[in-house]
């Protein structure tokens, strides 16, 4: 991975900026759906909470 000042430098002999130079070089899917997943569990109430650690162990536990 070249220095900021190389990346620079190559976006700017190119005309361009690095969100363009870099588009689809990472993947960030998962970003999204993890934020909105801790987001959204900020939310519950302690039982809810349990409720889908419940959950998760259970589907976890019936893939082994």
């Amino acid at each position: 991975m070249p220095s900021m000042g190389t990346l620079i430098d190559i976006c700017r002999a190119l005309n361009t900026d690095p969100n363009t130079l870099l588009a689809g070089a990472f993947d960030n899917s998962s970003i999204h759906t993890d934020s909105f997943l801790n987001k959204a569990l900020e939310t519950f109430s302690d039982r809810d909470k349990e409720l889908v650690s419940y959950i998760v162990d259970y589907v976890l536990g019936s893939k082994s």
